[in-house]
Order: structure tokens, then sequence, then C-alpha cells
């Protein structure tokens, strides 16, 4: 490989570096931190617009810092669900540590 050939290489890695920082970390916190805007309503559950936020926002953020890194369709979606998972296994690890407070 050239030197021209492995600079390529290297942006498209940085690219797809930036997008899975954006799937494991900053997605997931934002998801829970706007979900947890919103009130919790009496009962057990959580309410209908802490799901939506806490999923929507996740799922809204992925695509955009995809098309920033300039990925296909297809990497868009496994990221989208790599977010998802991302969420929900930081809402269980805090809910983990809730339980183990009382």
């Amino acid at each position: 490989m050239t030197d021209g050939e492995t600079h390529g290489v290297r942006k498209r890695v940085g690219k797809r570096v930036f997008l899975a920082c954006i799937c494991v970390l900053i997605a997931p916190i934002a998801g829970l931190w706007a979900a947890f805007k919103f009130p919790n309503p009496p009962g057990t559950g959580p309410g209908g617009w802490q799901v939506i936020f806490g999923v929507g926002v996740p799922a809204a953020l992925v695509p955009v810092a995809a098309r920033v890194a300039e990925v296909r369709r297809r990497e868009t979606a496994l990221s989208v669900l790599i977010a998802l998972a991302a969420t929900l296994g930081l809402l269980l690890l805090i809910g983990l540590f809730l339980a183990g407070l009382d």
C-alpha cells in the first residue's frame, strides 16, 4: 500500500470509530437523560413519554451520526440496534445499582 491508500483507510476507520462512540456512549446517555426528564406516573412502570424518548433519542441520533460518518444503510441500521442495546444495558445497570442501595 502506498501512503495515499492508507490515508483513505484511516479516514474510513476514523469515521466508524466516531460512529461507534456515538452508538455506545453518547446515544444511550442522551436517551436516558431525555427519558428521566419526564415525571414518573403513579404505578410500577415508566410513563409512555419516558419510553418514547428513551428509545427515540438514540434511534434518531445515530442516523444523524451515520450520515456524518458517511456509512451505508446496513451499517446505520446495525448501529441503531447497537445503540438501543447499549441503552437497555445502561438502564439495567442503573437499575441494578439502585436495587443494591436498598
